[in-house]
């Protein structure tokens, strides 16, 4: 038996989105992360209604649903999962480097790499300044 939660509004979904698109955008290029959103949407919309479907057809659960499942690249590791710093040399990369703290490795980001980057990052920025 599937079990079904509360419905919620048209404002509840509004404001689980805009958490969702702020805790992205702080770590990812908004452009990026939206485009990655809308196809996923469209893509929902389109398995609802059995045809192709435009922006104005999806549905407020579709786009938050759009808004969970988005991953974008990593813009720390460029998607190789593995984090380098240091001076190339003669084309080489440098040997500095290890996994990519900000993707877990993953050379994408999801919801929930948004969310725990966002409160490290901001926890960081606190200890350094106070």
């Amino acid at each position: 038996m599937k079990v079904t939660g509360k419905r919620r509004t048209k404002e509840e979904l509004r404001v689980a989105y805009k958490n969702i698109q702020e805790a992205a955008v702080f770590t990812v290029d908004r452009k990026e992360w939206r485009i990655e959103v809308d196809k996923i949407a469209l893509k929902l919309a389109a398995t609802r209604l059995k045809a192709a479907a435009t922006t104005e057809e999806v549905l407020p659960s579709e786009w938050l649903k759009a808004a969970e499942l988005a991953t974008v690249t990593c813009p720390k590791c460029h998607g190789s999962g593995e984090y380098r710093w240091g001076a190339c040399v003669n084309g080489k990369p440098p040997a500095k480097g290890g996994p990519c703290f900000a993707c877990e490795g993953k050379g994408r980001q999801d919801q929930d790499d948004f969310f725990r980057n966002r409160a490290y990052w901001r926890r960081a920025i606190a200890r350094a300044v106070g």
